[in-house]
């Protein structure tokens, strides 16, 4: 008899398993035909989006649909409204499977500037850079010119390049007058001819004149 119901579970739970296997797949299939029929498809999504009052577009963060486009344009546009009604859905979407969402709701969380993200922003970066999320939930919160991390930001700049490069946004978002001599310190570490050179000087330049334009 317990034979007999162990079966009929294990028979079930394949059942569900095909079900939701051949689902995904189908999602798989249509948006991948949807992109090769129509390469414009997606910034026509975004644009049909765009219309929408905030309340409907916050209902488009969720979707069975894995493969869906749909959560990821509307975390877009939620944060180029620094839309805070949105905000405890963000919070939700950092717990999601698809780790470009994630990635998305944290750098989303970090324009919208609301103190509800500063909790579960924090929890990420109290596990260190072990954690997948670690770096972007770093940006997120100099972004909101979170005092806590500033002292994390500051021993990144204290690294041996190219480490130190990665302080070099956050100095410029934090915008104190005293990260102008760290900026300066990570420059000095830059060997001419080294990979990305142009570009992090270029960095640590504009970080400086924007550091030196906020403290006027």
């Amino acid at each position: 008899m317990i034979t007999k119901y162990v079966k009929k579970c294990f028979l079930l739970v394949g059942t569900i398993i095909l079900i939701w296997a051949t689902y995904q797949g189908g999602c798989y299939a249509y948006w991948l035909l949807r992109a090769i029929s129509t390469p414009s498809h997606h910034s026509k999504m975004v644009d049909s989006v765009k219309i929408l009052p905030s309340q409907k577009v916050i209902k488009k963060l969720y979707s069975l649909d894995y493969f869906s486009p749909y959560p990821q344009i509307a975390i877009q546009i939620l944060a180029e409204r620094r839309e805070k009604e949105a905000v405890p859905g963000l919070i939700k979407l950092l717990k999601s499977r698809n780790g470009h969402i994630r990635r998305d709701a944290i750098l989303a969380l970090g324009l919208i500037n609301d103190k509800r993200a500063i909790e579960p922003l924090m929890q990420i970066v109290k596990q260190g850079e072990k954690h997948s999320e670690y770096r972007w939930a770093m940006i997120s919160l100099s972004r909101m010119r979170h005092e806590e991390v500033f002292h994390i930001v500051v021993d990144i700049a204290n690294k041996p390049y190219p480490k130190n490069c990665a302080a070099i946004g956050m100095l410029k978002d934090y915008g104190k007058e005293e990260s102008i001599n760290l900026l300066l310190k990570i420059k000095d570490t830059i060997k001419e001819g080294s990979p990305n050179y142009r570009s992090y000087k270029a960095s640590i330049n504009d970080a400086i004149t924007a550091i030196r334009d906020l403290n006027k």
